[in-house]
Order: structure tokens, then sequence, then C-alpha cells
């Protein structure tokens, strides 16, 4: 029987996604000296998110068209990743440590965290 306060596999892999996130989302402020996704309401949060990292789809999103409301909600049309040409001084591994690991809209595999630190 589990306890009153226990968490599951699946709330603890959420919090290290937001945690993730959170780390891409600093880093990427830090590099460029301002907020990254200053989004004011969350309608222009996805709008800021979907503009940096492309629509979400199954290619990127492992089942995300059997997610709920996947379907009805309408994402600003961006087919790619726009990370390259906000982070344009950036080297391939940071590149790809930001786009693979923090911003991602995949969850990260134990290994890659490990790379990353």
């Amino acid at each position: 029987k589990k306890k009153k306060n226990e968490q599951t596999n699946t709330v603890c892999l959420i919090w290290t996604k937001l945690d993730c996130w959170a780390i891409g989302c600093i880093f990427g402020e830090l590099l460029n000296h301002k907020p990254l996704l200053p989004g004011r309401t969350e309608p222009a949060q996805v709008e800021l998110i979907v503009g940096l990292l492309g629509e979400p789809s199954d290619s990127i999103w492992a089942d995300f068209s059997s997610l709920p409301f996947s379907r009805s909600f309408r994402w600003p049309p961006q087919p790619f990743n726009t990370l390259r040409d906000k982070f344009p001084f950036l080297s391939e591994l940071g590149l790809d440590l930001l786009n693979r690991v923090w911003l991602s809209f995949s969850a990260p595999l134990f290994l890659s965290l490990l790379f990353s630190l």
C-alpha cells in the first residue's frame, strides 16, 4: 500500500523534466542577457515556445497525437526549431545540450541528464 506522500515514477519524471526545462531557460537567459520566453499569458507563452522549438509532433514528442486536446489545439505554424537562430554563437555541443536535454518537448533520458552534468 502506498504511503500518503509517496511519489510515483511518473511524478518524479515530470519534476525532472520541469527542472531540466528551467535549467534550459536560465541557461538561455544567461547567454542572451534577457528573458528567453517572456510571455505574459498562457497563449503568448505557448506561441513563444512553439516559435523557438517548432510545432510539437509525434516525431519529436512520442505519442503526442494521443494526448488529450492535441488535435483540437491550434499551434502557431512553425515546422522547425529556431534555436540556432536564437543562439548563433553557441557551439554544436552547447546547441545539442539545449535542444535535446534542456529545451525538449520529450522527456530526457537518464543518460542525457548524466551527460549534461
